[in-house]
């Protein structure tokens, strides 16, 4: 005996469910209500292609796209992973990575500098061989010792609205009150 059995993907399921009674049990034909149950069942449709493509990266076009801010994102965390050992990184990679943004942003330096700076000190040592600074605070450090002072002018900029924290373990070169005001210091404990 030959039979078929339909098995429903989950969102088909929460569709069927949802709708189920006012499309086939209803007393009244409401065109309507029907045509969002089913433009609803078509996102939920692709939705589900969407998972399912996702969950094969090599077998899916739509994987293999990008933007350009995604591009910068997953060449930032690589960078950071390059130069870092997994146990030294936190475990939300993307949250570094904003913050290293943020700086770079801040302090109108380019990535090129940013990482030159901190590959020098990495090879005196520091860098990414200093144990008692974040990850983030390595990389202050590096930028402070290669840049000095200078470093800071952008945070003197007329427009400027943005803050940089910096943790007590750095030493900061003596800044005018203009530039000092945007650095966030914490009390040594």
């Amino acid at each position: 005996m030959a039979f078929d059995i339909q098995i429903k993907p989950f969102l088909q399921h929460a569709w069927g469910i949802a709708t189920h009674d006012f499309i086939y049990k209803s007393d009244d034909v409401d065109w309507p209500s029907s045509r969002i149950a089913y433009q609803v069942k078509a996102m939920l449709e692709n939705a589900e292609l969407s998972i399912g493509q996702a969950k094969n990266p090599t077998a899916s076009a739509m994987r293999a796209r990008t933007d350009g801010e995604s591009a910068n994102w997953r060449q930032l965390i690589a960078g950071v992973k390059a130069r870092w050992g997994a146990a030294a990184l936190p475990k939300v990679l993307r949250r570094l990575a904003q913050i290293i943004m943020k700086v770079r942003s801040t302090l109108d330096i380019t990535w090129d500098d940013l990482w030159a700076a901190f590959d020098e000190a990495t090879g005196r040592e520091e860098g990414a061989n200093t144990l008692n600074l974040s990850p983030y605070g390595a990389l202050l450090e590096a930028l402070i010792t290669k840049c000095g002072p200078d470093l800071f002018n952008p945070l003197g900029h007329p427009k400027n609205r943005q803050y940089l924290f910096i943790p007590a373990e750095i030493v900061v070169p003596d800044l005018p009150k203009k530039i000092s005001q945007f650095i966030i210091r914490t009390n040594p404990a």
